[in-house]
Formats: structure tokens, sequence, C-alpha cells
């Protein structure tokens, strides 16, 4: 399997609408506070997009082709990925019963892009205080959850592989000895013995290979001698 190249990203919103202008206005303004944005025209081009891109949040007009703004809110309820909603009328009704979740908002057109912008970044501030993800390229951890993702896949690890590998996400790049990984693993405490070393490099070698079958292959790495090492990109150790 051909492997994609991993590098870390800044954090994306999905923005949903059929109206060019709208759409592009929304994403220059986003782009310019340093966001990535993924375009959709559709819910349903939406909804594809959300679950294989998995985005911070997702920005979408109430009226579109095939359906509403609602529906969208109404289908990503059991994502936690927090919808801002752009309608061209303040509609009352719709609006309160949308508002009942915490993470919805709605922004009425015409706006000022500042206001856009800061309802925006208090969902993005509010997501990132209730669940941490780490992120290297689209090898994604969440941490509340426990859950690993690669290109919007699911990676199945054990409890004991999810710990090892959140060691090294959180300092990519950094090769972990053998022993301090254990240390982080199973505490200061833990007594180091050639048996933990060799369960250690075992469930390595699970990593690897469970990553590998999501396209994965070849970050996390050994350095022969010293321990192990989390890269974001492709390449082999010298």
């Amino acid at each position: 399997m051909q492997c994609a190249v991993l590098s870390v990203t800044r954090r994306s919103v999905l923005v949903i609408d059929s109206d060019t202008a709208s759409a592009e206005r929304m994403s220059t303004a986003l782009q310019g506070a340093g966001y990535d944005v993924v375009l959709a025209r559709s819910v349903v081009q939406g909804l594809i997009l959300a679950r294989e891109t998995m985005p911070s949040l997702v920005v979408t007009e109430l009226s579109l082709p095939d359906g509403t703004g609602a529906d969208v809110v109404t289908r990503l309820a059991s994502s936690d990925i927090p919808v801002l909603m752009v309608s061209a009328r303040d509609n009352v009704l719709s609006k309160v019963s949308l508002l009942r979740s915490r993470k919805v908002d709605h922004v009425v057109k015409p706006f000022e892009v500042q206001e856009f912008l800061i309802r925006a970044m208090i969902l993005l501030r509010d997501r990132r205080e209730k669940w941490e993800e780490l992120v290297v390229g689209e090898l994604v951890l969440d941490v509340q959850r426990r859950q690993v993702r690669f290109g919007g896949h699911d990676v199945d690890l054990t409890v004991r592989e999810r710990d090892v590998l959140e060691v090294l996400m959180r300092e990519p790049e950094r090769v972990f000895t053998y022993q301090e990984l254990q240390e982080r693993v199973w505490g200061t405490q833990a007594i180091v013995t050639s048996g933990r070393r060799n369960g250690l490099a075992v469930m390595v070698v699970n990593i690897r290979k469970k990553l590998g079958a999501a396209g994965a292959c070849g970050y996390l790495l050994t350095s022969r001698g010293t321990g192990y090492v989390l890269r974001t990109r492709s390449r082999p150790l010298r």
C-alpha cells in the first residue's frame, strides 16, 4: 500500500454552502485566521467530507439544495463536531430549537467578518476545552475517547498500545529510550525488566502493523540500541 506523507496540520473547518460567493467569503476569512478549509455544496457531500476529514468545526448554510443545515446538525449530533449555522434570515423558531445544543451557534447574513470569526473561534475553543486531540498529519488520537484514526479510518489498538502511541504523539520526532517509554507507560516506580522491554517491543510491532493496515506505514521507527520515535513523515532513521 502506498503510504501518505504525514505532516503536522492546522485545524480544519468544513464549509457547506451552495452559494459560491458566500462560501468563498467565509473560506477566505477562515484561512486568513489560520484554518484549513474544506468546501462542500450540499448536505450529502458535506456529511461525506465530515466523515472523511473529521473537521474541528462545520460551518453550514441553513438552506441547501438537498436539505437544510438542521439536517447537518442532526446527522452530526453524535460526533461532537460543533456547528456554526449561517442563514439569510433570523428564523427564531429554528434558532431556538438548534441552539439548545451548546455545540451549535447561529449568525445571520449579511454579517461582519469579525463577528463570524469570533463565533467560530468560540465554538473551536469550547471544543478544545472539552476534548483533547493529538494530531500528527492524518494520525489523530482522541485522548478522552481513547480513539485512534488515520485518514478518517479507525485504528483498533489495545489500551497499552494506545498509551505507547500517545506518549510518542505528544513529542513527534523525539527518540524515546526504552526506559523513558516504559516509565511513561507503566510509571516511574515500575521495575524495568527484560520481560517488560520485550513486551514493549511486541506492542510496538503490533502498533506498526495496525497503523500500516490503515495506510500509515514507516512512521513508528526503532532507533537501534536506543528506543523508538514517531516520525512526521516516512523516512528511515540513520
